[in-house]
């Protein structure tokens, strides 16, 4: 039975491209159609728009919250040793600059992350964003500048604590 074709080989490179397609529409689900189809112009620009300013908000490196959750544990780790020592070892030169170095960062972190978690500048804008931000930075300049100041020119905050406890101030 003959096709009218001349050749095998041409009845088939006419066959191939219909096959072809046959192949890939088996492998898609039933009643399914291309999502290009039913996309207008104008959404997918809007889609690409938000997708472009995703991209340019995202952080540069992978790893970059590692390191300040990090730092944050580490802190926390850090500052019950502290205290411990303070506690059995009393009043020492090193515990006090090393509670003065630890606590004001550690609350640091945590003020920061308030500030970022509740006063977005999406919602707040940058002014009233940028202002806490600076309040924060400020506090715990003047906070470490206070306690080297404390710890060096006066009794220091173990032997300030343990006058507090005592009662003897």
């Amino acid at each position: 039975m003959s096709l009218g074709f001349t050749s095998a080989a041409s009845a088939r490179s006419l066959t191939a491209p219909m096959l072809m397609t046959t192949r890939i529409n088996m492998l898609r689900p039933l009643g399914s159609a291309p999502a290009a189809l039913f996309h207008s112009s104008s959404q997918k620009q809007s889609d690409a728009a938000v997708s472009g300013a995703a991209a340019a908000t995202a952080h540069k490196s992978r790893t970059h919250g590692s390191y300040h959750w990090d730092l944050e544990r580490g802190l926390s780790v850090i500052s019950l040793p502290l205290m411990g020592a303070a506690f059995v070892v009393g009043p020492n030169a090193l515990i006090d600059v090393s509670l003065g170095i630890v606590l004001p960062l550690h609350c640091h972190i945590g003020f920061d992350g308030i500030v970022v978690d509740y006063l977005h500048e999406r919602k707040y804008g940058k002014p009233i964003y940028w202002t806490a931000k600076a309040l924060v930075y400020g506090a715990t300049g003047l906070t470490l500048y206070g306690l080297f100041q404390f710890n060096t020119n006066d009794i220091g905050i173990t032997a300030f604590v343990k006058r507090l406890w005592t009662g003897k101030i």
